[in-house]
């Protein structure tokens, strides 16, 4: 779960974990009750929660919320001194996301999300990866995708007048 700018992050892992695992949720709002898919929760399921200063209030409450249903907590914030630290305990990540700019950079967080999908998928093996494999392939032979030089339409044509 991840909202606002902390959304981005929380997308691209469950994105990713999605494509090795049919049971990865995405904590969304549309309706506006995200809390629902969080009655199906288990001890031992994993709950992730990205949240940056100043921290949601709705992703805390969530992720108590997981926390007293037994589920492991992992954390990605900008703060050690996040209030979800307390739920994730060793299993909070950390990354800068303050700077001058605007929106706030979430490429730290996103690193962090990236090694998480990388570290579950290595660990869930050779049926997850297949899984993978397999989405990949019907994407690529779907059409979804243009290929760089697979077809003589996808090439651009030189023209005299323009120098690239």
């Amino acid at each position: 779960m991840g909202r606002r700018t902390a959304f981005t992050p929380a997308y691209t892992l469950a994105y990713t974990l999605q494509k090795a695992r049919p049971n990865i949720v995405l904590l969304d709002t549309p309706g506006g009750a995200p809390e629902g898919a969080l009655d199906d929760i288990r001890p031992g399921d994993a709950f992730v929660a990205v949240t940056f200063a100043p921290f949601n209030r709705l992703v805390h409450r969530l992720t108590e919320k997981a926390s007293q249903s037994g589920a492991h907590i992992i954390a990605i914030t900008d703060s050690f001194a996040a209030p979800i630290s307390k739920f994730a305990g060793l299993l909070h990540f950390v990354a800068q996301s303050s700077g001058r700019a605007f929106p706030e950079s979430t490429l730290g967080a996103i690193a962090i999300a990236n090694i998480l999908a990388a570290l579950t998928i290595s660990r869930l093996g050779e049926a997850a990866q297949r899984r993978i494999r397999d989405n990949e392939h019907f994407l690529v032979n779907s059409g979804e995708y243009l290929l760089s030089g697979g077809t003589k339409n996808s090439r651009r044509e030189k023209r005299a007048d323009v120098p690239w």
